[in-house]
This record gives structure tokens, C-alpha cells and sequence, in this order.
């Protein structure tokens, strides 16, 4: 199942529901993520990838149904066209995920630490 582009996870009821029955893989593609609560963490957790809107690559996605060819061309041979740039962006996106993940790996570290008591 691919769960596709939108504000937030807004499919995430119809993923739980695919994820507890099936058991098979799914994905989520471009959405922007804000407040996480444990059912999405585990969802995303759960998710064979997620490509999130906020990473700075917005001008790669597209809404696949709502996209003519041609636009999609025309933002292929931009990216041929100006290849270093299309590149340099695809650095500072992982910089920007390679941030997130020590950063919500330092705060799973500290919930891991006994508690003093």
C-alpha cells in the first residue's frame, strides 16, 4: 500500500488497519510531518520508507494524479539541466535527516536510561 502526498499522514486509520490485517509492506510518500503521537510513530516506524515534504525537497513532489506529463517532464530535464544544484539540494535534504535522526535518537537514549530512584 502506498499512502500518497498530502498535509499530514491523513490515510493513517486505513494504514493501521492495512498494516494489523495484512502484514504486508506499505510506504508514505510525500506528506509533512508535525505532532507524532505513539500510533503514528509506529506507523512510520513501521512504513518500508517515508518521504517527507519538509526535508526541503518540495519541488521534486508532485501529485501524481493532478500532474500532467509534460509538468513532470519539465521538472526532470530542470533537474538534468542544473545537476550540481539538484545534487547540493539532495545534500543539505540528508544533512537535514541525518539532524533529525541523532536528534530523536538522542531523545530515545534518554528514555532508555534507568531512572534514578
Amino acid at each position: 500500500m502506498l499512502h500518497g502526498s498530502g498535509p499530514s499522514v491523513v490515510a493513517r486509520n486505513h494504514l493501521a488497519a492495512w498494516r494489523r490485517t495484512t502484514k504486508k509492506p506499505y510506504g508514505i510518500y510525500g506528506v509533512t510531518v508535525g505532532e507524532v503521537d505513539d500510533e503514528l510513530r509506529q506507523l512510520l516506524s513501521g512504513a518500508d520508507f517515508v518521504f517527507r515534504r519538509d526535508i526541503g525537497l518540495e519541488p521534486w513532489i508532485f501529485e501524481i494524479d493532478e500532474t500532467r506529463a509534460e509538468d513532470i517532464s519539465a521538472r526532470l530535464l530542470e533537474l538534468h539541466a542544473d545537476y550540481p544544484a539538484a545534487q547540493a539540494r539532495l545534500a543539505k535534504a540528508m544533512r537535514f535527516v541525518a539532524r533529525r535522526q541523532r536528534e530523536s535518537m538522542a531523545v530515545v537514549g534518554q528514555s532508555l536510561k534507568p531512572q534514578a530512584g
